[in-house]
């Protein structure tokens, strides 16, 4: 079980007991990962605009035009969080959300969400997925969407794992002959 042990700021003042978390994960392949949250800062978009570029979900854009997205979609309002842990007494980035506010009405939407392709199956992704509907839910968003590419079953599979339901297609949304799926989970005022 995941035990919550401290805290993670949140791009703007939190206003409750939420707010900020940090968790112990239990990993197969590492020592336990003490992975701590944060929002996401300016300052932040190299490293993850790195994550990006060495992914295999994002390897079709270099470093530096990844970075440049990311401080895009900070410039336009957008907010996310940061999960690492500190290795060696440097903290090591490992994933990442973007995300933004009233989307489709009072939809929270889940823009990007990335973990370090070494790091997948350890808990990350699910840690990180839960605090970003925290963060709506302090917020008094009720629902959240997200987009998945077609073609990426093992994401859709794990959104589903986490109550989202697939709602919708959006053909063609990228690129000629790749389709988004449509995601949105319900009753984010229930989490914790």
């Amino acid at each position: 079980m995941h035990s919550i042990l401290a805290r993670v700021a949140c791009r703007k003042p939190p206003s409750d007991r939420y707010a900020n978390k940090r968790v112990q994960l239990e990993s197969t392949s590492m020592n336990a990962i003490d992975l701590m949250f944060r929002a996401l800062q300016p300052q932040d978009a190299s490293a993850v605009g790195r994550l990006m570029s060495e992914h295999p979900l994002w390897g079709d854009r270099d470093h530096d035009e990844q970075s440049r997205r990311i401080a895009r979609l900070l410039d336009r309002g957008e907010y996310g969080l940061i999960a690492e842990y500190v290795k060696d007494d440097e903290r090591v980035l490992a994933g990442f959300t973007i995300m933004s506010d009233s989307t489709f009405g009072d939809h929270g939407y889940i823009r990007l969400i990335g973990i370090q392709p070494r790091l997948t199956g350890q808990g990350i992704g699910t840690r990180l997925l839960h605090v970003a509907e925290v963060r709506f839910a302090q917020r008094q968003i009720r629902r959240v969407f997200l987009l998945c590419t077609d073609w990426n079953t093992g994401a859709q599979a794990f959104y589903e794992r986490h109550g989202y339901k697939r709602v919708g297609v959006l053909p063609d949304w990228l690129e000629g002959g790749v389709n988004e799926l449509i995601y949105v989970k319900r009753g984010l005022d229930d989490h914790e």
